[in-house]
């Protein structure tokens, strides 16, 4: 029963990273409308905006209602947008309320999605439950994009909107398939949870979100500035990401036992270490064109920390606090997305290249220093 669930859990987190990964590809549809960098800018950063913005929103909403209401109007929302495109044709307020209608949707799945995986994984099957999921999320980001320009090379921009949308109505599917399960956990966890500022008056919780928005923050970093700096260096960058989120996968795919079986917070320690010693790592072993090294530790260590940091945050509390409590978590690791981009960029633009990487070291030590002296504890 339990791993059925799971199992369904998983696929559904799949096929919602898979919508949202087909349209990493709409800057191409945006390009070939004549639209400026500004625009597309501003359409991209619209969904990422909101669904930052609603996620305590629906984390209030996903603990009075329960987790299938909120996950199927944002599979909703997702499936309406996702068809809207199609009769969209240039940057204006209609594509302006479909990003963030999407965007909402998006944020109903994450607020839902993790609150129920907080409440069906247990404490000794967590670290599988969060690999797991990782792997799922990564394995969309890293292979859709390439399938989806395929198909735009075949049949056009339009199957782009044909298969977010196919996608939408299976994820529908399988999001109806969670009705009895969380009409189950509904029945169970009947008590009062608490509010957002008691949640975060405890400093367990509140250093693991520090902690949490300095890794998300490191991890973008690299991810929107190491192509960049790659080229500047005279490196290959299309390698790092092949290699390091291939090794992710299959960590994630692996890790989430040993973390179960040893315990989470020494793996914890030793890879957020390594992760935070990356960022000094990449401007070193650039100078010398090898971008090997810092990618094979940063898919590792990424393999490692993603779900050490998510299974301790589902441990936290009672269950009837996991909503609030993992939407506050998935909002603090999707802030880290976009301060990793806009910080960083800043200060690239303020210092140099090399000062990007190693400002996010620095940052990283704040994030680190709180899980080295065991003010972060697992549950």
């Amino acid at each position: 029963m339990a791993s059925n669930l799971l199992l369904k859990i998983y696929i559904i987190f799949f096929l919602t990273f898979t919508n949202i990964s087909v349209f990493y590809l709409y800057p191409l549809i945006l390009d070939s409308w004549g639209s400026t960098s500004a625009q597309i800018g501003l359409v991209m950063g619209l969904f990422s905006a909101i669904a930052v913005l609603s996620r305590p929103f629906m984390g209030i909403i996903t603990s009075k209602k329960g987790e299938f209401i909120v996950m199927l109007l944002g599979t909703l929302l997702i499936l309406f947008s996702s068809l809207t495109y199609s009769i969209i044709d240039r940057v204006g307020t209609l594509l302006y309320i479909n990003r963030m209608l999407h965007g909402l949707g998006f944020s109903g799945m994450i607020a839902g999605g993790f609150s129920f995986l907080a409440k069906a994984s247990v404490t000794t099957n967590r670290g599988i439950a969060f690999s797991r999921v990782g792997a799922c999320i990564m394995g969309a980001v890293a292979f859709i994009p390439p399938v989806c320009e395929s198909l735009i090379l075949r049949y056009g921009f339009n199957s782009l909107y044909v298969f977010a949308s196919l996608i939408s109505l299976v994820l529908i599917a399988c999001v109806f398939s969670l009705k009895k399960e969380s009409d189950l956990e509904k029945a169970e966890f009947s008590v009062n949870a608490r509010g957002y500022i008691s949640l975060i008056k405890d400093e367990r919780l509140s250093l693991l979100l520090l902690s949490t928005f300095v890794f998300s923050h490191m991890q973008a970093t690299v991810i929107n500035f190491i192509a960049v700096y790659a080229m500047e260096k005279g490196v290959k960058g299309g390698p790092f990401f092949f290699i390091a989120f291939s090794i992710a996968v299959v960590i994630l795919l692996f890790s989430g036992r040993l973390l179960d079986y040893f315990g989470i917070m020494g793996f914890l320690k030793i890879f957020y270490s390594i992760f935070t010693a990356d960022m000094f790592i990449i401007p070193f072993l650039m100078v010398f064109k090898s971008g090997i090294i810092p990618a094979v530790l940063f898919g590792i260590a990424l393999g490692f920390v993603f779900p050490s940091l998510n299974a301790i945050a589902a441990g936290f509390g009672h269950p009837a606090d996991k909503p609030k409590v993992m939407s506050l978590f998935t909002a603090v690791y999707d802030t880290g997305f976009i301060s990793g981009a806009m910080i960083s960029g800043w200060i690239g633009n303020l210092f140099n290249m090399d000062m990007i990487f190693y400002s996010s070291a620095i940052i990283g030590l704040t994030g680190l220093i709180p899980i080295l002296l065991n003010r972060i504890k697992s549950h």
